[in-house]
């Protein structure tokens, strides 16, 4: 699979200081991105196999 280069550099972020700052970053561009988003390519995102893979995983999705 394919990893944007924002996402191996906050990688790079948490392995050059604390873990935590990766997950921290990761977020921050999430955030962005989701900004960026428009309600429907909110709701095919929602409907992906690894968002619900990680939803079910949360508990917030029932199988």
């Amino acid at each position: 699979m394919w990893t944007p280069p924002t996402a191996s550099m906050c990688h790079g972020h948490g392995e050059g200081s604390e873990g935590d700052h990766e997950v921290g970053d990761l977020h921050d561009l999430f955030r962005a991105a989701w900004g960026l988003m428009t309600e429907e390519q909110k709701v095919d995102f929602l409907f992906t196999d690894q968002e619900k893979a990680v939803l079910s995983a949360a508990g917030i999705l029932a199988d």
